[in-house]
């Protein structure tokens, strides 16, 4: 009898010694606003997590480093993204979507860069039955080449995901997360297909199944085991709509093209599978989360752990600045941040005014100076360090820039600005009286007229020094302007000649056939209506509109009847000679001319030489092979000298044309006339009609408003008159 009643005090104490150990897990152990802590995680740890049982467990895991502390945060859903889409929500966490989700995906999403990586944020509800449920998420989706950006998953049905208890309790949660991607907000348009949807159902089987003691490296708590069987259905399928309705669309039943947003298939992304997952959390009170968290394998034979996250003590902060001395650029630092912490913050403040936020910083200043650089850490629960360091800048000024014409673009002139420093500010002067305080490194300027410019370069440093750069350019569009061309009548059609444009440097002509028509065409074939003597003048426009021209006679005779005609021309460098282009019509003509001073020719298109000045009537008489005779006549003028006016030439070759004129006059001089150099035109009583100034070597004037007669060109120059030229104005 005494025997049995030992052995019953012995198992009573036993039994005592199990229950007293037990704990139990109430709401404020679960996480809740304000909730922080530090975890470390391993891979392929060897510790045990050891079987269920009934007696009080003793979980030593101290062999785990403590090393790489994490933050665990869970803050208020303000300002979060996605917020928002989830007002029942009490606080959110983010952090990588395997931490979130509490199971690995294993690169099933096949996202780039790993989607367990990438950071997630998971929205929670406090239940009223003191459990915490999740509500959604905010997952970014990038697929290789195919940015889908932040995607919100909805929670359908009651997921719960950390949970109050004591030994022995069981649960099941089960609930689907999901979200729909409507494509044609990315430019994807496949018929039918209207969105895709990825979900993930989760049914999960908790069990109470083990209490005890747990040593880490930093502490030892009581714990409770969650035993948590997970099977998760993981689906990415195409859905169509259909008169407002959704419709899932199986995936053998749609035909998607090779690829789509270069080069992502969307038909290699779908999938539907479902696979376990095995975890066990070690709950402990006042924690507010787990104390260890384990993804198990178990085995015939054993359980294996493949990860596990617990609980440990922050590092201690720390930071220390260095610079990266391989920066070659002047005013530019690349700043190292040697820190140490959980879950680290950075603030630098460059001493400039500029602050950043990054690990790794580079920064530009603008200015010359010593700075002071101050660098800012702190961890995810408030513990902060700071580092300070003096950076010298001193960047000389150096001033330079590039100006060419390019070959297709007479006036165009590339610009590019080699200038180095800090705090530049520049002012270009183009030398035509424009100017600019562009900074572009490249830009192009366009001249209006031809001419060498000056093109200068005012830099000023952040100091308010300046300096200067010159660079010389020609723009050169008219000199090579010209106007000429061949007429020929086709032998076939007596109505049609034929032009050929011998124009040059021009940028637009026009041809006026001499009969009220005309025609922009380079080369035109033109069909006159009547028989006639045609006066076709070609006129070519320069790039800054100055006006060439070219004057011809055709002559259409499908009658075959006689008609004289000719014109006078009168060379600018010769007042007393004429020349005489014949264009009279008819059947093997013969010619006699009458030059009214006593003289005739028989030529077809003389060149006569008067010898004194005076008015004179040309007579052409033409004769065919039938005796037919006529003949017309027109006045000429020669005036070598006008009264009280000397000829004068003091610049050297030039040319005035057309003369006679009725609307224009071009003037070309080999040489530039000097500077502030006059251009006047005077009628023969020596009163002023038309003046203007000349500042280069070519110059076009408007004579339309002149009356017919004859006048005076001069070019004065500040020591007088360097040029004397008569001119006609029909």
């Amino acid at each position: 009898m005494k025997h049995i009643y030992k052995v019953s005090l012995v198992l009573f104490l036993l039994l005592s010694l199990s229950l007293s150990a037990q704990i139990t897990i109430v709401s404020n152990d679960l996480p809740q606003v304000g909730t922080i802590l530090a975890t470390s995680s391993a891979v392929n740890p060897s510790i045990e997590v050891l079987n269920a049982d009934a007696n009080a467990q003793n979980w030593d895991w101290t062999s785990l480093e403590n090393e790489a502390a994490t933050a665990v945060v869970f803050t208020p859903t303000t300002g979060i993204v996605g917020a928002g889409d989830f007002p029942d929500a009490d606080f959110a966490r983010t952090g990588s979507l395997a931490a979130l989700l509490g199971f690995d995906l294993g690169g099933l999403l096949a996202l780039d860069g790993g989607n367990n990586g990438l950071d997630a944020t998971a929205y929670f509800r406090e239940g009223t039955d003191g459990n915490v449920y999740i509500d959604g998420g905010a997952i970014p989706l990038n697929f290789d080449t195919l940015d889908l950006g932040t995607q919100l998953l909805e929670a359908d049905g009651n997921l719960r995901f950390y949970s109050t208890g004591e030994y022995g309790d069981t649960y099941n949660s089960s609930g689907m997360l999901f979200t729909d991607i409507y494509l044609d907000q990315f430019g994807i348009e496949i018929p039918l297909l209207a969105f895709i949807r990825l979900s993930f159902e989760i049914d999960a089987d908790v069990e109470i199944d083990a209490f005890g003691e747990m040593a880490l490296p930093d502490t030892t708590m009581e714990v409770l085991r969650y035993n948590e069987s997970n099977t998760i259905r993981a689906k990415l399928a195409p859905w169509g709509e259909l008169l407002g309705f959704p419709f899932e669309i199986p995936l053998d039943g749609i035909e998607l093209p090779d690829s789509l947003l270069g080069g992502v298939d969307l038909s290699t992304i779908f999938f539907d599978t479902t696979f376990t997952a095995q975890s066990m959390r070690f709950y402990a009170n006042g924690l507010e989360y787990p104390l260890a968290s384990a993804n198990v394998q178990e085995t015939d034979s054993s359980t294996n752990v493949l990860s596990v996250e617990y609980y440990g003590t922050p590092p201690a902060v720390t930071a220390q600045i260095t610079i990266n001395d391989s920066i070659t650029n002047c005013g530019q630092v690349f700043l190292i941040p040697e820190a140490t912490g959980a879950s680290l913050t950075y603030t630098w403040d460059f001493g400039d005014g500029e602050m950043a936020n990054n690990v790794f910083t580079q920064h530009t200043y603008t200015q010359n100076g010593t700075y002071t650089v101050i660098l800012n850490v702190e961890d995810g629960f408030g513990d902060t360090a700071g580092d300070t360091i003096t950076v010298e800048i001193d960047c000389p000024t150096i001033v330079g820039f590039g100006a060419n014409t390019p070959p297709d673009s007479c006036q165009q002139v590339f610009i590019v600005n080699n200038s180095e420093g800090l705090g530049l500010s520049y002012n270009w002067d183009f030398g035509d009286g424009n100017m600019s305080d562009t900074d572009d490194g490249f830009f192009t300027y366009n001249y209006d007229e031809d001419g060498t410019y000056d093109i200068t370069l005012t830099v000023t440093d952040g100091d308010g020094a300046s300096q200067n750069s010159i660079q010389t350019v020609t723009v050169d569009c008219e000199s090579g302007l010209s106007a000429s061309f061949g007429a020929a009548n086709n032998p076939d059609n007596c109505q049609q000649v034929s032009f050929t444009n011998n124009a040059t440097n021009y940028s637009s002509l026009i041809w006026d056939f001499g009969d009220d028509n005309q025609s922009t065409e380079i080369n035109p074939v033109y069909d006159y209506t009547a028989d006639g003597v045609y006066e076709v003048i070609l006129s070519a426009t320069g790039t800054f509109g100055s006006v060439v021209s070219d004057t011809q006679t055709v002559v259409v005779n499908c009658s075959s009847t006689l008609i004289p005609a000719f014109t006078i021309t009168q060379p600018s460098d010769s007042c007393q000679q004429v020349s005489l282009p014949n264009s009279s019509i008819g059947l093997n003509i013969s010619y006699l001319w009458d030059f009214g001073d006593g003289t005739q020719s028989t030529e077809a298109s003389p060149v006569h030489n008067y010898t004194q000045d005076g008015e004179y009537t040309i007579t052409l008489t033409v004769t065919d092979e039938l005796n037919n005779e006529s003949s017309t006549s027109n006045e000429v003028e020669i005036m070598c000298v006008m009264p009280g006016i000397s000829s004068i030439n003091l610049i050297g070759n030039y040319r005035v044309f057309p003369q006679p004129t009725t609307n224009y006059l071009n003037l070309w001089l080999e040489q530039t006339p000097p500077s502030n150099s006059l251009l006047r035109i005077v009628d023969v009583n020596g009163k002023t009609v038309l003046e203007n100034n000349i500042e280069s070597n070519q110059m076009n004037l408007s004579v339309q408003d002149l009356s017919s007669g004859i006048y005076i060109l001069k070019l004065i120059g500040e020591t007088g008159i360097l040029l004397t030229h008569k001119i006609i104005k029909e």
